[in-house]
Parts: C-alpha cells; sequence; structure tokens
C-alpha cells in the first residue's frame, strides 16, 4: 500500500532536491521486491543496478539518499547475518494492520 502521505513525502523530496528523479526509479525497483507479509526486501544494490541498467554507484548513491532522508532503512539482522531494507511504513506498507504496527516499530529501531 502506498499511502498519500508517502506520495506527498516523495514529491515533496524531489522539489527540494534532496532526492533526484533516479532516486524514484529505485524506490519504483524495489517496490515488487517487497515481501507482501513481511514488508522486508531482501534485494542488493547490484541487483538493482542490473535490473535499472544504472551504474552501481548511482544506485548505491540513491539508496544512500533514501536512507538519509528516511524513505527506507536498512537492516542488520543479527541472528541470521541477512539485511534488507524497509520501506517508511508511514510511506509504502504491507501486510496486515497488525503486521504494520510491527513494521513501524522495527523501522523506528533501525535508525536508532
Amino acid at each position: 500500500m502506498v499511502h498519500r502521505q508517502g506520495q506527498e513525502a516523495l514529491l515533496s523530496l524531489l522539489k527540494e532536491r534532496k532526492l533526484l528523479p533516479r532516486d524514484l526509479a529505485v524506490v519504483w525497483a524495489l517496490l515488487p521486491h517487497l515481501n507482501w507479509r513481511s514488508g522486508r526486501v531482501r534485494v542488493t544494490a547490484t541487483f538493482l543496478a542490473n535490473e535499472l541498467a544504472m551504474r552501481l554507484p548511482d544506485v548505491t548513491n540513491s539508496l544512500k539518499r533514501l536512507r538519509t532522508n528516511l524513505v527506507i532503512s536498512k537492516v542488520y539482522d543479527e541472528l541470521t547475518g541477512e539485511s534488507y531494507f524497509l520501506f517508511n511504513p508511514w510511506y509504502i506498507s504491507a501486510g496486515s494492520s497488525r503486521r504494520r504496527g510491527h513494521a513501524q516499530q522495527q523501522f523506528k529501531e533501525s535508525l536508532e
């Protein structure tokens, strides 16, 4: 679910030049890989670069800007050793209302 607040926030970040149009291409490329139950996105920058036919440094910089502007967060799971992205659940969410509440908490914790 893409929330109106998220759409408005992304447009505002574009207008303020905090995000570039290519950053939205990266958001668009992340969406099909969003797990509808957990809200997790398990892809790498290299994978995204290949998907978008973009240079890896450009994708890496886009991911950095998206993280800096709290559109996404990168989470490192210490138990499994894997990493994944989470969308800001107030912008883009997945799953039941209970799961969305958990995603909000997880997103907050990933920023600490």
